[in-house]
């Protein structure tokens, strides 16, 4: 069976951002995410890509 990802996904605990803005789902911090600028080094941007995919396919979690 093919692994679904899910970005609807809900975090335990949703996470408030400066400006009062709350991320509840894992699409949510994906957007968020891409849409902040990349300025230099692009491994960090990588390595968070990889970790929020891996979360929406659930192989985040033990």
């Amino acid at each position: 069976m093919d692994q679904v990802t899910n970005w609807s996904r809900r975090f335990d605990d949703p996470i408030v951002m400066p400006g009062g803005s709350t991320i509840r789902t894992i699409g949510e911090a994906a957007e968020y995410a891409t849409g902040l600028p990349r300025i230099g080094n692009t491994e960090p941007w990588q390595r968070a890509a990889k970790v929020l995919h891996e979360a929406a396919d659930n192989r985040g979690q033990a």
